[in-house]
């Protein structure tokens, strides 16, 4: 573990403080149908992000998230369900200065790197309590800055009138799941996972680095498992 992500006697990273502020409310609207809405706040104190030039959690000062946690879920017929949530989060600091090559980012205001702003799941299924069963889900993600300051001149110093901001791209995922369930206790799963293979590189470097950069991926390659679920403990 990198010192400067843990309790460490080196570590730059003081306690982190958070005040979360939550309004929501829970429907069971009928028996097939039955939605969730909450509203959020969270100001945080000596809050970190991770870094991918630096590789490691770097320190964000005082933070600001706030948005909102929608989420649905619907049984159309006996076995079958569909469920659904979306997620809008603005993510920024608040109170924050960056070292750069002896002079200071003020980045108050600016988006913090690697949130998505919209974050949509959705996972349709087929689950009988015996047999053969499935599930698709559905992952997007949009609006992940991996980069949003004031930009650095060459020499190092900031220049607060042209902010660089990087954004990444919108992701999405497609995951699979076939399972056989025997009874109770023995069940088969075939799980693929990024189903379509979806490969999202990234180039990490600042402008005025060149040959610094590097390539990088959030996610992996199609990936397939096959499974033998097994609980002796199991009692219905």
């Amino acid at each position: 573990m990198d010192a400067n992500t843990g309790f460490y006697s080196n570590s730059p990273f003081e306690l982190m403080t958070r005040d979360q502020y939550e309004l929501g409310t829970r429907m069971d609207i009928t028996d097939w149908l039955s939605f969730e809405l909450a509203l959020f706040k969270i100001f945080t104190k000596n809050d970190s992000t991770w870094d991918e030039d630096a590789g490691s959690l770097v320190p964000a000062g005082k933070t600001e998230r706030q948005g909102l946690e929608a989420s649905v879920k619907i049984i159309p017929a006996p076995d079958w369900y569909l469920k659904a949530n979306y997620s809008l989060m603005d993510a920024k600091y608040k109170s924050f200065a960056q070292s750069s090559g002896g002079s200071k980012l003020k980045l108050d205001g600016y988006r913090m790197p690697n949130i998505p702003r919209h974050i949509v799941n959705m996972e349709f299924g087929y689950a009988p309590k015996e047999g053969l069963a499935g599930k698709v889900n559905f992952r997007y993600e949009g609006q992940n800055y991996f980069r949003s300051t004031p930009s650095r001149l060459e020499n190092g110093n900031a220049n607060p009138t042209t902010p660089y901001v990087a954004k990444n791209k919108d992701k999405v995922l497609v995951d699979l799941q076939l399972s056989y369930r025997f009874n109770k206790n023995y069940r088969l799963l075939f799980d693929v996972n990024n189903v379509f293979n979806k490969m999202y590189f990234y180039y990490s470097a600042w402008p005025t680095a060149p040959g610094a950069d590097y390539r990088y991926a959030p996610y992996n390659p199609a990936t397939f498992y096959l499974t033998l679920e097994m609980n002796w403990d199991r009692d219905e």
